[in-house]
């Protein structure tokens, strides 16, 4: 996601990712009143899905390229999306995890399933605890996960 606002829509909800964190404004006429209800900010519940998990790192300004084993765990929580919603935004958090832990870019991801009442966000840190010779590390990169912080709004049109 490089373009922001990243707006899509869901159910005939619109629903904004965003990087900043002014208002709920859409860039369309408004016809109709709105309410706004939030900002909302949710932790993330994670899990470790790999463990010594090899990966080459390049990019990462405090550590130097190299190959790494690395703990890699899955940060996630579901945004509710009210029924009576006409839109939610969610600001992308600062600090971010990776969006994929192999390529190192910073970010997150969601995902959605039809008939679903919530947008999943996901995110990855990777726990550095050796490098190829086997020397201990311990980092975390690119930030720790349970410092990361999911802002949310969502907005109902009134009649």
């Amino acid at each position: 996601m490089s373009d922001f606002p990243y707006l899509f829509e869901i159910d005939g909800k619109k629903i904004m990712m965003d990087i900043q964190n002014d208002s709920l404004c859409y860039k369309q006429p408004i016809t109709r009143g709105i309410q706004i209800f939030g900002p909302f900010d949710v932790k993330c519940d994670y899990k470790k899905l790999f463990t010594n998990y090899k990966v080459p790192i390049v990019h990462e300004p405090t550590i130097a390229s190299g190959v790494y084993l690395c703990d890699v765990y899955y940060f996630s929580k579901s945004v509710p999306i009210p029924t009576d919603a006409g839109g939610l935004r969610v600001l992308l958090p600062n600090p971010s995890g990776y969006m994929d832990y192999d390529t190192q870019e910073l970010g997150i991801n969601w995902a959605w399933q039809p008939g679903d009442s919530s947008l999943t966000v996901y995110f990855y840190t990777m726990i550095v605890k050796y490098n190829i010779a086997g020397a201990a590390v311990g980092w975390i990169i690119p930030c720790p996960g349970e410092d990361v912080t999911i802002t949310y709004s969502y907005l109902r049109y009134i009649e």
